[in-house]
């Protein structure tokens, strides 16, 4: 997390913020015009990475439980414990342990899982299986 925060940083002291002129909006004279397309972009690097600085303490403030927001669904609970339940089988599915070795394993068979399968499949790479919790392929509709 800390890696990717200093990567931010880099990221931000990069940006250069330049100010665009809309001369069909705004007509000039042809000099003004020709000494308008000679000005060099402005940068306030040090002003953009405050900006970002404050924006990322207002979310950061907003959401000061961080993962503690997070809670742990029990199949006990009486009103997110449903959502542990598959909607589309009548009775839950119970598999004998696999122990396989595979070349790529993808956890889930929604779309979002399996397009990246065929992704890997064009690309020469056979030896790949997806594995989902649910009674059918599909994933999260």
């Amino acid at each position: 997390m800390k890696e990717g925060i200093e990567q931010m940083s880099e990221l931000r002291s990069a940006v250069v913020v330049t100010e665009l002129t809309d001369t069909s909006t705004n007509p000039t004279s042809e000099s003004e015009s020709d000494a308008q397309s000679d000005e060099q972009p402005t940068s306030d690097t040090k002003a953009l990475g405050a900006r970002y600085d404050a924006e990322r303490e207002k979310r950061l403030a907003a959401n000061s439980a961080g993962f503690d927001q997070y809670h742990l669904i029990h199949r006990g609970d009486p009103f997110y414990g449903k959502y542990l339940d598959d909607p589309y089988i009548s009775e839950r599915i119970t598999r004998d342990s696999v122990n396989d070795e595979t070349e790529v394993l993808i956890i889930g068979e929604g779309y979002g899982h399996q397009l990246p399968a065929v992704k890997l499949i064009e690309t020469g790479v056979t030896d790949i299986k997806l594995v989902e919790k649910g009674g059918d392929a599909g994933g999260t509709w």
